[in-house]
């Protein structure tokens, strides 16, 4: 463990109803805001008054894309809704620099990304043993899929996925000496895997297994690392064809087919529709909706009247395009490729390939499903500012 063990098990109290209490109401607003909002204040008033060193590009950009999201065809209407946009899209550079100003040494940077790994997989445990989830995954009928603490199944898997990528980087460093933290971490591993296969949620399973890959393909690969490879692809094949046959419901959701009636349905979830819709309503736009975009309820309502179903288009990309118009989908564009090239650049760093694979994650993320999420961001942030705490160091 990172931490003594007592001092863990204490600390993993408060997290545990943090985060378990989120959805409940108080004062006619949920806890996640109550603690979230004066939280992004505090961090926007230490980080400009305190930091000591100025934002990466890809920092300032998602800064940009944050008062962007307050300005669109939709301001005046749907202002809160800009509003909350806007808050969630500062918070992943604004952790990033206050970790930068705050936590000075790499050992503890490096703890507390594993710790808060670690009781992110262990919220788990008390939802096994029969609490309750406050926040309900999708019904598809027959049961309702796993969210554990989180908000839906989707960010329970991706959060999931996340967590055992960190911890397998943690393993591959070889940060895990002792036989006791070994078997801990596996069984979290084991955890994590299970809760993800609950959630039924195919974003966070492809996620987690490009991570995986990003992590573990090998620089200058040799015969033996290549029959290594094989072998590990032949089981988890194995594995996979294995609950194919003898998991219907696992079939069923793997190739997209109604799970209560068994019938071939469109693979992608409706997602392909979701997203045609939205850019039908912004192809049909108005000029200045084009360039600085809609209201998100515009957006909403727009695939509703095309799919029955009141949501977001399911893609970051053409959210963001809909929602914040050329302008947005352009400043979105540059914060991940400058992202990119900021990791690139760090590639003899030890926590490189794990910074890769959450940039490749997020891409993913993006694609599939889209939006951001307070408890990724953190832990991009962390990893993002253990990487340059690595590179300051080699300078």
């Amino acid at each position: 463990m990172p931490l003594k063990l007592s001092t863990y098990c204490l600390l993993f109290v408060p997290f545990f109803l943090l985060f378990y209490s989120e959805p409940v109401i108080l004062g006619g607003m949920p806890v996640s805001q109550l603690w979230k909002l004066p939280l992004a204040a505090y961090l926007l008033y230490f980080v400009f008054q305190f930091r000591t060193k100025r934002a990466p590009v890809w920092a300032q950009t998602q800064y940009w894309i944050s008062l962007k999201s307050i300005f669109n065809a939709g301001t005046v209407t749907d202002f809160m809704t800009n509003m909350q946009a806007s808050i969630k899209f500062l918070f992943l550079p604004l952790l990033f620099s206050f970790a930068q100003a705050r936590i000075k040494e790499k050992e503890t940077l490096v703890k507390t990304l594993l710790t808060l790994c670690q009781y992110f997989v262990l919220t788990n445990i008390p939802m096994f043993l029969g609490l309750p989830m406050l926040s309900s995954g999708h019904d598809y009928g027959t049961f309702v899929a796993y969210s554990g603490i989180f908000q839906n199944q989707h960010a329970m898997s991706v959060i999931m996925g996340i967590c055992i990528t960190v911890i397998l980087h943690y393993f591959k460093s070889g940060w895990f000496e002792s036989r006791t933290s070994k078997t801990y971490n596996i069984a979290l591993l084991c955890i994590a895997a299970y809760a993800m296969y609950l959630g039924f949620a195919r974003t966070g399973w492809l996620m987690c297994l490009l991570a995986i890959f990003v992590l573990f393909w090998p620089k200058d690969t040799s015969m033996r690392q290549w029959v290594g490879i094989a072998s590990v692809s032949a089981v988890l094949a194995g594995g996979l064809s294995y609950m194919m046959v003898t998991n219907e419901m696992f079939r069923d959701r793997v190739l997209g087919n109604n799970l209560q009636t068994h019938e071939k349905m469109n693979i992608d979830s409706g997602r392909s529709e979701y997203s045609a819709a939205a850019l039908e309503r912004y192809a049909n736009g108005t000029l200045l909706e084009q360039i600085i975009g809609m209201s998100t309820q515009d957006e909403m309502d727009y695939i509703q009247l095309k799919t029955r179903n009141r949501v977001g288009a399911h893609n970051g990309f053409v959210d963001m395009l809909a929602r914040n118009g050329i302008v947005g989908l352009l400043l979105m564009l540059v914060m991940l490729i400058s992202l990119f090239v900021y990791i690139r650049c760090r590639k003899m760093c030890p926590t490189y390939r794990l910074a890769l694979a959450l940039w490749v994650m997020n891409f993913s993320f993006q694609v599939t499903q889209g939006g951001t999420m307070f408890h990724t961001d953190l832990l991009y942030a962390l990893t993002f500012c253990l990487l340059d705490e690595e590179y300051n160091s080699k300078q």
